[in-house]
This record gives structure tokens, sequence and C-alpha cells, in this order.
């Protein structure tokens, strides 16, 4: 007997009853218990509403569990159950996927906004935006985007110290930057005058 190509919709042959029953042991996991969920829901007798309950009413009486058997080996039903979970891992991937997408990309305009602000606010002084607003909305964007942030590199979640250099170097550059900072607004002052 030439196995039937596997798919998640209705197989070759396989009758609507066939199909709705696959359905249905997909939800309940295990033949018994499909038998157990489809007279539950045949003895309610169209009380039930949804697409269940539609569906069995329509597709007639409770097959034996021999006929389950045989429709679950030759329609394949573990095989595509395994296919229908993993495709729909697959869309659950793909949908966690572009909300961290949008994610990124709102903290990247979020980012943006910020300097630009912070540029308005060093030709404006009435603007405020702080340096910590804008380093963690920076620290942020660099996250999201799976760069390194501050001492460590690689995965932000697993901190891997880089080696630093000793804090005197790091107090000498600040030195630096400072005097770098304070000679350039001498500079932007004398020309304003």
């Amino acid at each position: 007997m030439r196995l039937l190509t596997l798919t998640t919709s209705k197989m070759p042959k396989e009758t609507e009853q066939q199909y709705i029953a696959w359905l249905l042991y997909c939800e309940a996991g295990s033949i018994p218990k499909l038998k157990k969920v489809w007279e539950q829901v045949r003895l309610h007798d169209g009380g039930m509403t949804g697409i269940w309950g539609q569906k069995i009413q329509g597709s007639g009486p409770l097959p034996i569990e021999r006929t389950l058997e045989r429709w679950s080996s030759k329609y394949r039903w573990v095989e595509r159950q395994e296919l229908k979970l993993k495709e729909e891992m697959e869309e659950v991937n793909k949908t966690l996927s572009k909300i961290i997408q949008k994610k990124k990309y709102e903290i990247i305009v979020l980012f943006g906004d910020a300097l630009e602000k912070y540029g308005r606010q060093l030709r404006d002084p009435n603007r405020i935006v702080t340096v910590q607003e804008l380093r963690i909305l920076w620290e942020m964007m660099r996250i999201e985007l799976g760069e390194p942030v501050g001492n460590y590199q690689g995965n932000p979640n697993v901190m891997m110290e880089v080696e630093q250099a000793s804090p005197v170097i790091n107090d000498e550059l600040d030195e630096v930057i400072e005097e770098a900072a304070v000679a350039f607004y001498r500079r932007r002052r004398v020309r304003r005058v």
C-alpha cells in the first residue's frame, strides 16, 4: 500500500467525517478522548455552538473505535498531528518575529526622537532631555539589536566581563573629555559675542 502524502488539510479520498475526526484527534490527543468529546458534543444535540458543534452534528454518528483506529492508520493521524503542530509552531515563530521586529523599530524611533530632542535642547535650553534618558534609550536599542552594551559583549542576557583598562586611564580619559568639552563651549561663547 502506497503511503499518502502528509498534509494538514483534507487528504485525497478522506471523507468529511474522517477529516473532522482527525481534527478532533489533534485537539483531544488520543482516540479514547476523541470518542469522549465526540459523544459529549453529540449529546448536546445542536445546543453546543461553535465550529465543533456544527461539524460533529453534521457528520453523523460516532464511528466505532476499530474504525477510528483504521482511519488513524490509513490517514497517518499521529504524523499529521506532528506536522500540524510543526506548522502551528512556525506560525507562532513568525508572529513572534514580527512582534520583535516591531519592538526594535519602535525603540529605534524613540532613540532617534530623543537624539533629535537632545540636539534641539543644545540650541534651546527650555527643552529638557536628560543624558540618562538618552543612555537608557541607547541601551534599549543596542539590546534589541543584539549588540553589546557597557562592558560586556554578545548576548546581553549573559554578561561576560571584558578586561577593563585601569581606573587611572579612565580618569585621565574623563579629564581629557571634560577639557575638550570646556574648550568647545568657550569657543562657542566667543563666536556668539
